[in-house]
């Protein structure tokens, strides 16, 4: 249903005592889309500035060391830390251990608890631990892991636990929009935070860049708990006509969402459109990680770009997907509000395009032999990937907005599966890095996961909200229950 937003409302809307009112005339719920995108941004530049940082972290001429020699050496600042091969892998890896543990329930407790909290304060933890992690490094190797993973415990839920806030706050015609510029955050945090780190390590020092990013994001977290909360009704700076616009488009207030708290994870696990978003997820980031993982070395070893060139061309895709995305996203919610596609279509072909584009592109780049076409098809291809955000990653917000946070946590944690295993077949695949062939098989491998992820995804996707979703009337709950046990849908079995 397509509500228009009332420039004013004739019905009265009751706030709660105590919340101060602010004359602030922007639409809340896309200052909240922005927050969540310098939040997601955040997330992705302390999780990603290591790698870059790490080369001004460690001795270029160090020898192999013993792991227990180095869990309690310190190291002069102008010398670097003499860590193995081994312990630099265990570094740019430790963030990971810890934030696949904590997806699924980042997704419950944000629901529990509200999505303001278990999104922002997890931050503004990882961003303490952020600047604590050169006197960590500088203390022990085992500090400095624990850093690491005690980041990515904090940020793995609270990645998960922001997706439940557009139950609340996003108009079902709009979810594509919001949800795109909040997650597009990532991949230009991603893009940003290479060049940003090699800058600050050359200027400043490699320390600079945690205390950098750590104080930016406590201030971040400081407007975050000024301006965010958890229901339009209860912000401080809405006006009465959007909170009557989004609450008539969703169709539930807040206090309708306390009626249900119970998660229904028999229903969520048997379900066919979650299992649908489960494979086209988990496929996406095959291809993303993988993707992420090696093309710096392609561009090394087949054209022996130096690791700047490399970098700059890491930096040019991402920055690229970060339009793509909200386009993508806007023109996705403009095609449905004009009824010129369906929902389930609109998912459908953004979830193929994003991951039909980036396979095509790259299969293609993989057997030109000129850099520069190379580099242009690479930035097409990846920037393909935008459509992402428009596409499978808003289905859990369409088939059950009262559980979107728990169902991408689990899907979530399925796919971050795929940062350990896409690299691992790399590496299994190309045992010479000089060999195109080889590079034309992963290329490949890739494709594949790409093209049955996006028709996995068409054939058994559905956008229209689950039955097992929906806010039961306690009143009606004999009824409701009677007829579900009648009702044939074409998702549980």
């Amino acid at each position: 249903m397509n509500i228009d937003e009332p420039l004013k409302s004739n019905e009265n809307v009751s706030f709660p005592r105590g919340v101060p009112r602010k004359k602030f005339y922007a639409r809340q719920r896309y200052v909240l889309a922005s927050l969540g995108f310098m939040g997601y941004f955040l997330i992705s530049c302390l999780r990603n500035c290591i790698n870059v940082t790490v080369l001004s972290m460690v001795r270029w001429n160090n020898t192999e060391t013993n792991v227990t020699d180095a869990m309690n050496s310190t190291v002069e600042k102008s010398k670097g830390f003499g860590w193995s091969s081994s312990q630099e892998g265990l570094f740019l890896g430790a963030y990971f251990y810890g934030y696949v543990c904590t997806n699924i329930m980042g997704g419950w407790l944000g629901r529990k608890f509200g999505f303001p909290i278990v999104f922002g304060l997890p931050i503004f933890i990882s961003a303490i631990l952020s600047i604590a992690t050169p006197i960590a490094a500088y203390t022990s190797f085992a500090l400095v892991i624990a850093c690491r993973v005690l980041i990515g415990l904090l940020q793995g839920a609270s990645v998960c636990a922001f997706q439940g806030c557009w139950s609340s706050w996003a108009p079902p015609l709009e979810r594509s929009l919001l949800n795109s510029i909040a997650w597009s955050g990532f991949p230009f945090g991603l893009g940003f935070a290479n060049f940003f780190a090699g800058y600050i390590c050359g200027t400043l020092g490699w320390e600079a860049v945690f205390y950098i990013l750590g104080g930016v994001a406590i201030g971040w977290s400081v407007v975050w708990i000024l301006i965010v909360s958890d229901s339009p009704r209860t912000n401080r700076c809405i006006t009465a006509e959007e909170v009557v616009y989004i609450e008539k488009s969703i169709g539930f207030t807040p206090k309708d969402m306390l009626q249900s708290q119970d998660v229904p994870w028999g229903a969520i696990m048997k379900s066919r459109s979650v299992w649908a978003i489960f494979v086209a997820h988990f496929c996406d980031n095959w291809t993303g990680n993988t993707f992420n993982a090696i093309l710096p070395t392609f561009m090394s070893k087949i054209f022996n770009f130096n690791v700047f060139q490399s970098g700059a061309v890491m930096t040019a895709p991402y920055i690229a997907q970060v339009g793509v995305s909200i386009l993508a996203g806007y023109i996705t919610d403009a095609a449905r509000q004009r009824k010129w596609i369906s929902t389930s279509v609109a998912r459908k072909v953004n979830t193929i395009i994003a991951q039909g584009f980036l396979n095509i592109f790259m299969i293609i780049a993989c057997y030109c032999t000129n850099s520069t076409t190379v580099i242009v098809l690479l930035v097409v291809g990846m920037s393909f990937r935008g459509f992402t955000y428009a596409g499978h990653n808003s289905s859990p917000i369409d088939i059950a907005p009262m559980y979107a946070g728990v169902v991408f946590g689990i899907s979530n944690t399925i796919a971050s599966i795929t940062g350990f295993l896409g690299p691992l077949t790399a590496g299994l695949v190309i045992t010479d890095k000089t060999s195109i062939s080889q590079w034309q098989t992963m290329f490949w491998i890739n494709g594949a996961f790409g093209f049955f992820g996006s028709i996995f995804f068409a054939c058994f996707a559905s956008e229209v909200e689950r039955n097992w979703a929906q806010i039961k009337d306690s009143d009606k709950e004999t009824d409701l229950k009677t007829n579900l046990k009648s009702a044939l849908t074409d998702d549980e079995c």
